[in-house]
C-alpha cells in the first residue's frame, strides 16, 4: 500500500476513534478542510507541516501516520 494511502486509513481511523470530524480537526489545526478531505482520499502530496500537526494533534509518529511503523 502506497504511504499516502496509508496515511489516509490511518487519518481516518484517528477521527473515528477520537469521534472528531474532519472539519473539526482542520479547524484545530489551522488548515481547510479541504486538506484534511484529500488526506484522508490519499491524494495529493502533504506538507511536513500539516504532518508534524496532525501526528502531534493525534500524539503519533509521523512514521506510524504514514505506515513505516506498527
Amino acid at each position: 500500500m502506497k504511504a499516502m494511502e496509508e496515511l489516509g486509513n490511518r487519518l481516518s481511523d484517528l477521527l473515528a476513534s477520537h469521534d472528531i470530524s474532519q472539519r473539526e480537526l482542520a479547524l484545530n489545526l489551522g488548515i481547510s478542510n479541504v486538506t484534511i478531505s484529500r488526506i484522508v482520499r490519499g491524494q495529493g502530496n502533504v506538507r511536513l507541516e500539516t504532518l508534524i500537526a496532525i501526528a502531534d494533534y493525534f500524539s503519533v509518529s509521523i512514521d506510524w501516520l504514514v505506515g513505516r511503523e506498527s
